[in-house]
This record gives C-alpha cells, sequence and structure tokens, in this order.
C-alpha cells in the first residue's frame, strides 16, 4: 500500500491543507482479519516459568523488544497473505477525488 501527500492551496473553506490519499484499501474480508488479528491475545507472549507450590504454571512475560518484533512479524505476515488472496482494491484515482468533492 502506497500513501500519497498532496498539499492543497484552498480546499473548500479551509485554508492550506495537505491530503493523504491511500492508493489501495482493504477489502471487507482483509478489514475482517485486520479486526481479528487486534482482538486476538497475540501480542501478549508469554514463556513457561517453571511452576508454582500447587503445580500450577507460571507463565513470564517476554522482553518489549521481543513483544514488538513479533507484532511487525504477525503484520509483515498478515498484509503477504492479504495481498496473496489479492483481498486489496485499487483507491479512486485522487484528481478525481479532489473533483468530485470541490463540486460539493
Amino acid at each position: 500500500m502506497t500513501i500519497e501527500v498532496y498539499a492543497i492551496d484552498k480546499f473548500k473553506d479551509h485554508k492550506a491543507d495537505m491530503i493523504l490519499h491511500q492508493t489501495e484499501i482493504p477489502s471487507q474480508e482483509a478489514a475482517f482479519a485486520f479486526t481479528l488479528l487486534e482482538k486476538s491475545s497475540a501480542l501478549l507472549l508469554v514463556n513457561p516459568d517453571g511452576e508454582d507450590s500447587a503445580g500450577r504454571a507460571k507463565w513470564k512475560l517476554l522482553p518489549v523488544e521481543d513483544v514488538v518484533k513479533r507484532a511487525f512479524d504477525l503484520a509483515e505476515a498478515a498484509y503477504k497473505e492479504m495481498r496473496d488472496r489479492q483481498l486489496w482494491v485499487a483507491a479512486p484515482d485522487i484528481s478525481k477525488l479532489v473533483k468530485v468533492l470541490k463540486n460539493d
């Protein structure tokens, strides 16, 4: 996905502004996959840390650096899978969007 940045001298009633335009957007299926990833506890990573006196498993949180790396690995894998499944669709060209908005 690419994000294009456009500077606009005057846009409707606003002064100079900037528009960020995504060249691709996720399909509904991809958006749902993102929601599932957000809701998962995949980032709360733990390692076994022995047992307590009652024989129950104890867990220790992973270092923050490992959790961050895991988050990026998950994001990279999710985007790759969504691209492989062709779940991204092209967004309208920015010139068409601006023309429609200016005519409103």
